[in-house]
């Protein structure tokens, strides 16, 4: 209880400095980095494999032990395996690229999360604006009807106008039904997405939000974006493997020291031992070259890795122009005349200088106007989260 009324309390006064909308995508990313459980696994898994990498620099324990000879013997021994040093440093390396890639996964899930969540959260406001156009309509309609019905009463009408405008507004309400269903659905997958319920009062909507791009992050994005440092490090691990097969050949060292005390005097010995790469064919060589087509296989996902988020970024870049531009000629024109339009010819067919069916045309024209900007509003701020996933920028107002 007195985590949510802090919550409520931070929400508020985050609400108060900058705009519902801004404030509601914040609540739901700040949650989901705390709650998704994706996210918490992935850094679980980087905070596991970061601890195998100080163990991976050590030897395996020694093994002591303790004979007892029926002659009055007592043997004491200590024995230690070797790695040769330069095995160990790979074996250390490569542990340590592994703990580096699952910190870059971490990373790109976490990034992948909050692109998740603005995407279902610009959806989800789509879905509120063409819910809420859906029902202004339904009430012009209604207007339209009781004028198309007020003029067919008096004989100046048709019945079929009054019966196509009672129509449309069952068709509307039907519409609204169905955005009840869909807003539903990504109220739904959006709490998935932060790992629980959705916090009390968020508002769906883009009032506030910035929809700009850093041209210079995305050209970065190359060496900068988590996934592809994950391939590259993926790649580093690969190179250390294959090094660590070119020396698999060289011996590992066998230190033992045994202490024995009897009756007729106490003695102490050492040993030392090293392998001998007698199985050389068929063995260490063909580890070999395992290493060297793995480290092959890693160079050629890196380039296709790179190459896939070159071509996404730059076809996510053209459908953000192509949208922003959509956006800026229905928001700056075509909405203000269509609405002129509608209003016009309303006067028109109450003075009978126009059918029924001009009127409903030029209505139908309106609100699929207004739709086709709330989409392409849409795909702006779509386009918009996929970019900022590439290049890591938050893009919302500090």
């Amino acid at each position: 209880m007195r985590k949510r009324i802090l919550s409520s309390v931070m929400y508020l006064q985050l609400a108060a400095a900058i705009s519902a909308s801004e404030a509601s995508l914040r609540m739901l990313l700040q949650t989901a980095v705390s709650n998704n459980p994706m996210i918490i696994a992935a850094d679980k898994e980087y905070s596991a494999k970061a601890n195998e990498v100080l163990p991976s620099y050590f030897p395996d324990n020694p093994s002591v032990g303790y004979e007892y000879m029926t002659t009055g013997e007592n043997k004491f021994s200590i024995n230690q395996m070797l790695d040769f040093p330069l095995k160990t440093y790979f074996k250390g390396s490569i542990k340590t690229h592994e703990a580096m890639v699952a910190k870059y996964n971490a990373a790109l899930v976490k990034a992948g999360t909050i692109r998740d969540i603005r995407i279902a959260y610009f959806e989800a406001a789509a879905i509120e604006r063409l819910r809420e156009l859906e029902k202004n309509k339904k009430m012009e309609l209604g207007l339209f009807r009781d004028i198309s019905g007020s003029k067919y009463k008096t004989g100046r009408g048709e019945q079929a106008d009054y019966v196509r405008a009672k129509i449309d507004i069952l068709l509307s309400e039907k519409k609204v039904l169905s955005f009840n269903a869909e807003r539903e659905t990504k109220l739904q997958m959006l709490a998935r997405l932060i790992g629980g319920p959705i916090p009390a009062g968020i508002e769906f909507g883009t009032d506030g939000l910035t929809a700009d791009i850093d041209t210079g992050a995305l050209l970065r994005a190359t060496n900068s974006f988590a996934g592809i440092l994950i391939k590259n490090t993926a790649l580093g691990k690969s190179e250390d493997e294959n090094s660590l097969a070119a020396f698999d050949f060289l011996p590992d060292i066998n230190l033992m020291g045994t202490y024995t005390t009897s009756p007729m005097g106490n003695s102490a010995s050492v040993f030392i031992g090293l392998t001998v790469p007698i199985y050389l064919p068929f063995k260490e060589i063909p580890r070999a070259a395992a290493a060297g087509d793995m480290k092959g296989s890693a160079q050629s996902e890196l380039s296709n890795a790179v190459n896939e988020v070159i071509a996404d970024i730059a076809s996510r870049t053209a459908v953000y122009q192509q949208s922003k531009e959509t956006l800026a000629l229905f928001s700056g024109t075509i909405l203000h005349e269509a609405r002129q339009a509608l209003d016009a010819s309303f006067k028109l067919y109450e003075t009978d200088k126009i059918t029924f069916f001009n009127l409903l045309q030029n209505i139908i024209m309106l609100y699929d106007y207004y739709a086709e900007e709330v989409m392409a509003r849409r795909d702006t701020y779509t386009a918009w989260a996929w970019l900022n996933y590439y290049t890591g920028i938050s893009g919302e107002k500090k």
